[in-house]
């Protein structure tokens, strides 16, 4: 009332005028409560109900449990879980590994792990090699303990010079071991119905003795074959890498 018209802000009574001023105020504190509103439904530290169960399914991959109330689940949203860490990430991947080998996963990171060039500086503690594992002092290399006092990185053997592509942001290259090339797995199959009473089949799952490695077999332990294996380990590792960090993997260590 004090901002009108002086003709118009008078005490006089008038109940148009009145109700006028009632509802563009009614306005105003409906404009600013739903602009208040609309802030904190798209933050997610405010946000509630079917907003924050928006931003948590669809932007952080994160879906709200059935039942889970709202503080509890942006509790979660923001916490940084286990699985997204290098050594939780390279236990999965042995895990699913070591039904076909005892070689375990290498895992490189593309920023540290890299081929770096350096000049003639005496001074420098580090060298770059090719075809050979690289020594940087800091990242304490498997497999070479003896160069840093016996202390070393389970699983992080880069296996020589690494050149990675500045432009890509963070990434990690896991090495897997090629199982394409292990013994065929050995399965029972049903006897033939057409051979004679006393004829040996020529197919089938036959166990011999330790006399003689050329007729024992051994029964696998899964029905999965090296492709199935690979897309378990991708499938393993899309679900739980730490969001927008790229990854690929290279199967070149030998199978034990």
């Amino acid at each position: 009332m004090a901002l009108l018209d002086e003709l118009l802000g008078t005490e006089d009574p008038a109940p148009i005028r009145d109700g006028l001023v009632d509802s563009l105020t009614s306005l105003l504190y409906e404009l600013e409560f739903r602009g208040e509103y609309a802030l904190a439904q798209a933050d997610a530290a405010r946000a509630t109900e079917g907003y924050l169960t928006s931003m948590g399914g669809e932007d952080r991959m994160r879906p709200r449990a059935i039942g889970e109330q709202d503080e509890p689940y942006r509790s979660r949203l923001f916490s940084t879980p286990e699985t997204v860490t290098e050594r939780a990430i390279v236990t999965g991947v042995n895990a699913l590994l070591a039904s076909f080998t005892r070689t375990q996963c290498q895992l490189v990171d593309t920023v540290l792990d890299r081929w770096f060039i350096g000049d003639d500086d005496p001074n420098r503690t580090w060298h770059s090699f090719i075809d050979a594992p690289p020594e940087y002092p800091d990242r304490l290399y498997s497999g070479q303990e003896d160069s840093w006092g016996g202390v070393s990185r389970p699983n992080s053997d880069p296996g020589g010079a690494r050149v990675f592509d500045n432009e890509v942001g963070r990434q990690f290259l896991l090495l897997l071991p090629d199982v394409t090339g292990l013994p065929a797995r050995a399965f029972v199959i049903t006897h033939r119905d057409d051979l004679a009473p006393g004829t040996v089949s020529e197919m089938g799952f036959f166990v011999g003795n330790t006399t003689s490695a050329d007729v024992a077999s051994f029964p696998a332990l899964n029905n999965m074959d090296a492709q199935a294996l690979y897309h378990a380990i991708e499938n393993f590792v899309n679900s739980v890498v730490g969001q927008s960090i790229r990854w690929s993997f290279i199967a070149e260590l030998e199978a034990k």
